[in-house]
């Protein structure tokens, strides 16, 4: 049973997630309900739950000051009634972010969204001694072994890798970057593939950090201004990316 926290002010907001996860026939349990971030975050720390169905905006504040603060942090899917936090909100463990009101389509798609996420640990689902799900956080940070020694850097903060021969360079959004002995193919299996894309033969982006994606002149650029070339029969799968990040509307 997936245990879940429903963290939103509005009851009739409320009210429409308990209905769309009656529809799960019990494989998800409601274990509280708060309507404040005072109220939430000591819920959230006592009872420990696989998911929070967090809204963003609160009568006491943004929702994500206070997921920086916890000392347990479980996997979450945002929930909010605009676009604005989408791209913060992938600086967190985040399974999906849904825009009111929901459906049970794209609630559904975030449930096994996450199930997926909870479950890769030698292909195998990770239970604990409850028989519940617990989310296994493997996309947080990467060790780098550099010049002797081990540097530890947030997934999030790779804007991209770039190949070098039998070395691969991995750049950071800070301006640094390390020069590995690792190829880039040995990179692509291990990061998460929801976010890291292999634009083309030598170089993997983080598409939380592009800025412009230009299909007519197969090009992208990220937000350190590095403009790439894309590789044949890569628009598909780029474009597949951005839509789990971003709502897109084409003219």
């Amino acid at each position: 049973m997936i245990r879940v926290i429903i963290v939103e002010d509005n009851e009739s907001s409320v009210e429409a997630l308990l209905s769309v996860i009656r529809f799960f026939d019990g494989e998800i349990s409601v274990i509280g309900v708060a309507s404040t971030l005072a109220l939430a975050k000591p819920l959230i720390e006592s009872t420990r739950p696989d998911i929070l169905l967090l809204d963003i905006e609160l009568p006491d504040g943004n929702s994500m000051d206070m997921v920086e603060k916890l000392e347990y942090l479980p996997w979450i899917i945002f929930i909010s009634g605009h676009a604005d936090f989408i791209q913060k909100a992938f600086d967190y463990p985040t399974v999906h972010y849904l825009l009111k009101p929901i459906s049970f389509k794209i609630f559904k798609e975030a449930i096994d969204k996450y199930k997926d996420f909870a479950n890769r640990s030698n292909g195998n689902p990770v239970i604990t001694e409850n028989g519940t799900i617990k989310p296994k956080k493997i996309y947080d940070k990467i060790a780098l072994t550099y010049s002797g020694k081990v540097n530890l850097v947030e997934i999030n903060s790779i804007i991209r890798l770039e190949s070098s021969s039998n070395y691969t360079k991995v750049l950071l959004n800070d301006g640094n970057s390390f020069l590995v002995a690792s190829t880039l193919m040995v990179f692509e299996g291990q990061l998460p593939r929801e976010f890291f894309i292999r634009i083309n033969r030598s170089n993997i982006i983080n598409i939380n950090h592009i800025q412009t994606y230009d299909k007519s002149k197969d090009t992208i650029i990220l937000k350190n201004m590095q403009e790439l070339p894309i590789g044949r029969n890569k628009h598909h799968e780029i474009e597949e990316a951005i839509n789990q990040i971003a709502i897109m509307f084409k003219a």
